[in-house]
């Protein structure tokens, strides 16, 4: 097919050229011939004497020459045609042979199965992401994996997840709050965790066994797992793979791997059977991400979801460009009541929600009515939520500077920053730290990562 795309775009462009250049070539090629020939006759024939004749002659000759060579590459374009036409019969031929074409049943799924809009594409949530016991999350560079795993690891904490990382080439700093096993290349510290990892599940399921039922939650994070699974003692590290690819959630564990690829096992000698046991066993999340105008790659929001047992399909996944849906408080009847009592007395048609609206003792005014809501959701956020110092610095000065709905970065909290004792002393890396810890606490949303993540606020939407 592409073959054929060439031989159209191929043959289109010779046609135009070669008629072009033939067409000139051959009315450049008779008036130079004409010209050359009314001097030879001049010369010949002419009322001149002998001794002007011979300019005559050498112009004639002169003109002849280049027509001669400017007839032949016209003559030669005129090839061009003949072969051009030739090239668009056959890559028409191809065309029409591959409509014809009926496509194989996998093929057939495929078209079938494709979305015809994003509203189409089945939006995962965040709730989703935050219960799967065992996940790989993969994709290219600038899809969004780190950021990703660090907002379901903020959420996992607050729903009382003891979260810890493995990554031996990773920024403590970046990590924070939680602990970073590993930094330094300390790949020691790495498996000892994955023994530890182990043996809490070991001795968790024996007590399972005999009734118990609560269990402290744990998360662990892999980051870019198949970088340095291969520095470790293969036995542990298949040993844990295994592990987290069984059954751990009724124990209270989990794992989050990151990685380029979907291939974990890639490195581990003796590690044969294991994407088998992958496809069965673990969620599998891969990211996408395209170039955009400043030559970096970005999240597109969009991602393949595999879940054990099911076929892979196309999601809308939570890139952070918006607050994040954390698991909602359970409804008491009290609170119930309360609800069912406030929508009984809301009036369901548009048109008498706005009579009552300008019918109001207080009158209606959009701009005061912006202000007092604004000023409202505000209060009843501060109430709510408890942040750490540093993220409630970010927020107050935000706040201070009036920048509802403007997006902001680690570079614009510096500047503001250096009088503020809670923030002066963090790095960039910590400071996108607190931005996420914001979005994960449903405060703002941000979007992108590393150097180029940032978050922004609007309490009205």
């Amino acid at each position: 097919m592409k073959r054929a795309f060439d031989g159209f775009d191929y043959a289109r462009w010779l046609l135009r050229s070669a008629t072009k250049h033939s067409a000139v070539g051959y009315a450049v090629a008779i008036a130079m011939m004409l010209g050359g020939y009314g001097m030879a006759t001049q010369a010949a024939f002419g009322s001149h004497k002998t001794q002007n004749k011979l300019p005559w002659a050498i112009a004639a000759l002169v003109l002849s020459a280049p027509a001669l060579a400017v007839y032949r590459h016209a003559e030669e374009r005129a090839d061009w045609v003949k072969d051009g036409r030739s090239i668009l019969r056959w890559s028409r031929a191809q065309w029409q042979e591959k409509l014809l074409e009926v496509p194989k049943d996998e093929e057939l799924k495929a078209l079938v199965s494709v979305p015809v809009t994003a509203e189409d594409v089945r939006f995962l949530t965040f709730q989703q992401l935050i219960h799967f016991p065992a996940m790989l999350l993969y994709g290219a560079q600038g899809s969004g994996k780190t950021t990703l795993a660090k907002a379901i690891g903020q959420a996992r904490a607050s729903a009382g997840h003891q979260v810890k990382v493995l990554d031996p080439h990773g920024d403590p700093a970046e990590w924070e709050p939680w602990k970073l096993v590993g930094a330094g290349m300390e790949y020691e510290a790495i498996q000892g965790e994955l023994l530890d990892f182990q043996g809490a599940i070991e001795r968790d399921y024996k007590a399972f066994a005999k009734g118990k039922r609560d269990f402290p939650h744990q998360t662990l994070i892999a980051d870019e797992f198949t970088n340095w699974s291969g520095r470790l003692n293969s036995e542990v590290a298949i040993a844990f793979l295994k592990t987290c690819l069984t059954d751990i959630r009724k124990v209270g564990k989990h794992a989050i791997f990151v990685s380029h690829a979907n291939t974990l096992e890639a490195g581990l000698a003796g590690a044969g059977g294991l994407a088998k046991l992958r496809d069965s066993g673990m969620v599998q999340l891969e990211l996408f991400s395209e170039p955009r105008s400043d030559g970096k790659a970005h999240p597109t929001g969009y991602g393949s979801l595999k879940i054990p047992g099911k076929p892979a399909e196309l999601v809308r996944i939570p890139n952070l460009s918006a607050p994040l849906q954390l698991p909602a408080a359970k409804l008491t009847p009290e609170l119930e009541s309360v609800v069912d009592d406030a929508i009984a007395d809301v009036p369901t048609d548009p048109r008498k929600q706005l009579e009552n609206l300008f019918n109001s003792e207080d009158g209606f005014n959009p701009a005061e009515l912006r202000d007092k809501e604004k000023d409202e959701l505000i209060n009843e956020k501060r109430s709510d939520r408890k942040l750490s110092k540093p993220a409630q610095a970010i927020l107050n000065k935000y706040q201070e500077k009036e920048m509802y709905g403007t997006w902001i970065d680690a570079k614009w909290v510096k500047n503001y920053a250096f009088r503020s004792k809670d923030l002066s002393n963090f790095s960039p890396e910590q400071i996108r730290g607190f931005l996420i810890e914001l979005a994960a606490s449903s405060v703002g949303s941000v979007e992108g990562e590393g150097a180029g993540l940032r978050w922004y606020y609007d309490p009205i939407e």
